[in-house]
Protein backbone atom coordinates (compact mmCIF):
# COMPACT_ATOMS: atom_id res chain seq x y z
CA UNK A 1 0.00 0.00 0.00
CA UNK A 2 1.08 3.57 -0.61
CA UNK A 3 1.83 6.05 2.13
CA UNK A 4 0.74 9.67 1.82
CA UNK A 5 1.87 12.36 4.21
CA UNK A 6 -1.21 14.55 4.07
CA UNK A 7 -4.87 14.07 5.03
CA UNK A 8 -7.31 12.94 2.35
CA UNK A 9 -4.67 11.69 -0.08
CA UNK A 10 -5.22 8.10 1.00
CA UNK A 11 -8.63 8.28 -0.71
CA UNK A 12 -7.06 9.00 -4.12
CA UNK A 13 -7.26 6.15 -6.59
CA UNK A 14 -4.50 7.51 -8.83
CA UNK A 15 -1.81 10.17 -8.94
CA UNK A 16 -3.91 12.22 -11.36
CA UNK A 17 -6.38 12.94 -8.54
CA UNK A 18 -3.79 14.73 -6.39
CA UNK A 19 -3.59 18.53 -6.49
CA UNK A 20 -0.68 20.40 -4.95
CA UNK A 21 -0.57 24.18 -4.67
CA UNK A 22 2.24 26.28 -3.30
CA UNK A 23 0.64 29.65 -2.46
CA UNK A 24 3.99 31.44 -2.24
CA UNK A 25 6.09 29.37 -4.60
CA UNK A 26 9.05 31.72 -4.95
CA UNK A 27 11.49 29.96 -7.25
CA UNK A 28 9.70 26.62 -6.92
CA UNK A 29 11.83 24.53 -4.55
CA UNK A 30 8.77 22.91 -2.95
CA UNK A 31 7.21 22.31 -6.36
CA UNK A 32 10.36 20.61 -7.64
CA UNK A 33 10.31 18.10 -4.78
CA UNK A 34 6.57 17.55 -5.24
CA UNK A 35 7.21 16.96 -8.96
CA UNK A 36 9.75 14.25 -8.14
CA UNK A 37 7.33 12.49 -5.80
CA UNK A 38 4.47 12.69 -8.30
CA UNK A 39 6.76 11.38 -11.04
CA UNK A 40 7.43 8.30 -8.92
CA UNK A 41 3.70 7.79 -8.40
CA UNK A 42 2.91 8.08 -12.11
CA UNK A 43 5.74 5.71 -13.02
CA UNK A 44 4.48 3.25 -10.41
CA UNK A 45 1.12 3.39 -12.23
CA UNK A 46 2.83 2.48 -15.52
CA UNK A 47 3.26 5.84 -17.28
CA UNK A 48 6.56 6.64 -19.00
CA UNK A 49 8.61 9.61 -17.77
CA UNK A 50 7.74 11.98 -20.61
CA UNK A 51 3.99 11.39 -20.38
CA UNK A 52 4.18 11.57 -16.57
CA UNK A 53 5.86 14.97 -16.72
CA UNK A 54 3.17 16.31 -19.06
CA UNK A 55 0.37 15.06 -16.82
CA UNK A 56 1.96 16.44 -13.65
CA UNK A 57 2.39 19.92 -15.12
CA UNK A 58 -1.13 19.91 -16.55
CA UNK A 59 -3.06 18.35 -13.65
CA UNK A 60 -1.17 18.26 -10.38
CA UNK A 61 1.11 21.21 -9.62
CA UNK A 62 0.11 24.82 -9.12
CA UNK A 63 2.17 27.73 -7.84
CA UNK A 64 1.32 31.33 -7.04
CA UNK A 65 3.47 34.26 -5.97
CA UNK A 66 3.28 38.04 -5.85
CA UNK A 67 6.81 38.45 -7.19
CA UNK A 68 6.79 38.17 -10.99
CA UNK A 69 10.55 37.64 -11.11
CA UNK A 70 10.24 34.65 -8.79
CA UNK A 71 7.45 33.22 -10.95
CA UNK A 72 9.55 33.68 -14.06
CA UNK A 73 12.43 31.80 -12.41
CA UNK A 74 10.04 29.08 -11.22
CA UNK A 75 8.67 28.63 -14.74
CA UNK A 76 12.15 27.93 -16.08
Amino acid sequence: SRYFAFPGAENCKSASELRIIDPCCGTGHFLLRAFDLLLELYEHEGFDRARSAQLILRNNLFGVDLDNKALWTCAL
